[in-house]
């Protein structure tokens, strides 16, 4: 009986983890749904430039490329999040964790360093992947995970 009681307990814990991003306002629920696009989209490019720039072929000039325009995307989505936060409720776990990513993550530059020492501790995907675990992906559509099979 006693294992049935702590299921039951960290159900509830879990359930209440999960149910976190939905708990806010009627008013910020577009800003959450925008910033979970946003988000989302963020951690697929990240994950894109990492498969993409250790492909075979790939000159150490090429990789520069790809993370310079990496940068700069992940840059203008960074720009359009900080656009959302005085929308979100201030009082929440997502805005203060937001907030703290927009400070880690001001500019173009700052990714740019970030993914040109990709395999010396480069954290930018992780505290993306983090933020985006928060909020649901309110894009519309499946898309593969395989880019070779996408239309």
């Amino acid at each position: 009986m006693h294992g049935v009681g702590r299921f039951w307990r960290v159900f509830g814990v879990v359930a209440g983890l999960l149910a976190l991003p939905f708990q806010a306002g009627a008013d910020d629920a577009a800003a959450l749904g925008r910033a979970g696009a946003l988000l989302w989209e963020m951690s697929e490019l990240h994950h894109e430039f990492g498969d993409r720039h250790i492909a075979r072929g790939v000159t150490p000039e090429k990789a520069r490329k790809m993370a310079a325009s990496t940068a700069g995307s992940l840059a203008d989505k960074r720009d359009e999040l900080a656009e959302l936060l005085p929308q979100l409720s201030p009082d929440t776990r997502f805005a203060a964790d937001l907030a703290r990513f927009l400070q880690k993550w001001p500019d173009r530059q700052t990714f740019l360093e970030d993914l040109l020492v990709f395999y010396n501790g480069g954290q930018s995907g992780v505290d993306i992947t983090s933020l985006a675990m928060q909020v649901s992906d309110t894009r519309r559509g499946w898309k593969t995970p395989f880019p070779m099979f996408r239309p």
